[in-house]
């Protein structure tokens, strides 16, 4: 017996170990699963914390990374999941080339010593009007998003949406005024060597360069002031999570309930059904024997046949009262829906109502149109700029 048992010892550590081994894998396997499951969330709340920071390199190496997980997860994704995940990284975006593109100090035209800086700032200003309409795109797609789901979910009250597109409007208008100034500067640089006619032309547009430096004032800003607002732009963004995590996790609880419900509501109704049929093949074949058994044994065939049917009519019932009730308690798609709008609308709210402004430097300020002189047109400085 001992023999035995110390020929089977190498055999029985090498089944523990392998099975050890194949542990170990799937363990590993469910973890690095999981981890490429979450990539996308994590790289958001990753960008989450570099908007706090003000580190524009972090934030965008983070999003686009969130971008890339996006595209390899969200066929794995359940449809509030994708379209959660969508719309912050369409925001996010265009939060960031909006702090990318904070316009530098508005200067006046004396203080460039020639033409060469002079056109030097205005590609500058040009590179940042281009970065800042990219952040608009991104706000423009967002808002789209927002309206698909809103019409999928049939939801009447859009008040935070028409505040989503007035956010638009007044960086459409920002781009606007950006493209004047541009425009300003370009004939400026356009005519350098004639002064006379520069200095008319200046004279021409008095309200529209004190406009300008009302925008020269607002974009002096105290940088402690913007990271402030980028400090709170990343408290509420992580609130707003929270609160799709929160609500999201009950949303599962009741879908999970009603799930159970209407699986054991099934189940009965089909046992049911299955002990109907037994019962009442009971009862036949105990008829069909009435001249072959005793009377006494028919009785109490048919009589189990009769319960069994009895039992079977109130499995029957309680599993319709459970599927009625799952089917009742099971949440819809358009609650689903509203869901993902109800967080978008706490963040939406929040910056409406002065908890956070634009990560931009700048404020929408609507400049008159310039005067154009003789030396230029309305055609030249207008058409196909604004």
């Amino acid at each position: 017996m001992v023999r035995n048992m110390n020929i089977l010892e190498p055999f029985l550590r090498s089944c523990v170990i392998q099975r050890a081994f194949v542990l170990v894998l799937v363990l590993c396997s469910c973890a690095s699963s999981a981890w490429a499951k979450g990539q996308t969330s994590f790289y958001l709340t990753s960008a989450r914390k570099a908007i706090a920071l003000g580190d524009l390199g972090k934030w965008e190496t983070s999003l686009r990374e969130a971008t890339i997980a996006y595209k390899k997860e969200r066929a794995q994704m359940s449809f509030s999941e994708r379209n959660t995940h969508l719309l912050w990284i369409m925001l996010f975006w265009s939060k960031f080339y909006q702090a990318k593109s904070e316009m530098p100090a508005i200067k006046n035209i004396n203080q460039f010593e020639d033409k060469a800086a002079l056109d030097a700032y205005i590609k500058k200003m040009e590179r940042k009007l281009k970065l800042f309409r990219r952040g608009i795109d991104y706000l423009r797609q967002y808002n789209g998003i927002y309206v698909r789901i809103a019409k999928k979910s049939e939801v009447q009250s859009q008040i935070a949406l028409q505040a989503s597109l007035g956010f638009e409007r007044d960086l459409t208008n920002e781009s606007r005024d950006r493209k004047v100034y541009i425009s300003f500067l370009s004939y400026v640089a356009d005519n350098w060597g004639d002064k006379t006619a520069r200095d008319s032309w200046l004279k021409q547009n008095a309200k529209a360069l004190k406009a300008i430096s009302k925008l020269q004032k607002k974009i002096k800003q105290d940088q402690r002031s913007i990271n402030n607002r980028r400090r709170a732009l990343s408290t509420h963004l992580r609130k707003s999570e929270l609160q799709y995590r929160t609500e999201m996790k009950r949303y599962k609880s009741r879908k999970d309930v009603a799930f159970w419900l209407m699986l054991g509501g099934g189940v009965f109704i089909a046992g049911g059904v299955g002990l109907a049929g037994v019962g009442t093949f009971i009862i036949v074949d105990a008829e069909s024997k009435r001249t072959v058994i005793p009377h006494i044994e028919r009785e109490f065939l048919i009589n189990t046949g009769m319960g069994i049917i009895y039992g079977a009519i109130g499995a029957g019932t309680l599993g319709i009262a459970s599927l009625v009730i799952g089917l009742v308690t099971n949440p819809k798609l358009s609650e689903r829906n509203k869901l993902i709008l109800r967080v978008q609308d706490k963040y939406i709210d929040g910056e409406r109502k002065g908890a956070m402004s634009s990560l931009s430097s700048m404020n929408s300020t609507t400049i008159r149109p310039l005067q154009p002189s003789g030396h230029v047109s309305a055609h030249t400085l207008y058409n196909g700029t604004l």
